[in-house]
């Protein structure tokens, strides 16, 4: 992005701490809202080891970049809080309910035919390599889907939002739907 005559990008890249920030300006509680695809329950599948694609090690790449550190931060704040005489940290991490890389495939006809020719030469043609899609994917449908889940996420959890806010007179979360 372009201001004042210089370029700025995204901070999360050269950021390994990204809560300290807010701690060392004395936030005391935190609300994240990640980008993780949720926890998964049950087994998982047992798949034969298939040798990864470019695409599948460049968007594991990314999703390391920028979520071990996160995770590696909630779980130091965790630690911080487990240490006898310190003021802790609360935190409430919202995740989205469903899986993010599979919203992505659905809208992966959105992108322009030369993306998608691209995507599928490094690999990223099926649900095991498209890691990377939801990372690159900013069309209007999927931000779209996106933005309803974290609409509905939001409301399911309202009240535990609130109570974390300690906004326990707010009203209800009424917003205007068109």
């Amino acid at each position: 992005m372009l201001l004042n005559n210089a370029y700025y990008g995204d901070g999360a890249m050269r950021q390994t701490s990204p809560l300290s920030p807010a701690i060392l300006l004395g936030a005391t509680r935190l609300m994240i809202i990640g980008v993780n695809d949720p926890v998964p329950t049950g087994a998982s599948p047992q798949r034969p080891a298939v040798e990864p694609t470019f695409s599948q090690m460049f968007g594991f790449m990314l999703d390391s970049l920028f979520m071990d550190t996160l995770n590696a931060n909630l779980e130091r704040i965790n630690r911080y809080n487990e240490s006898a005489g310190m003021r802790p940290i609360e935190t409430l991490v919202l995740t989205p309910s469903r899986d993010v890389n599979e919203i992505a495939r659905r809208h992966l006809k959105e992108l322009p035919r030369t993306l998608r020719t691209l995507l599928h030469a490094l690999g990223a043609h099926n649900s095991a390599n498209s890691l990377l899609l939801s990372y690159l994917l900013f069309e209007r449908g999927f931000t779209r889907e996106m933005i309803e889940m974290g609409y509905e996420d939001a409301k399911t959890r309202s009240a535990e939002i609130r109570d974390f806010l300690r906004l326990e007179n707010a009203r209800q979360f009424r917003a205007a739907r068109s």
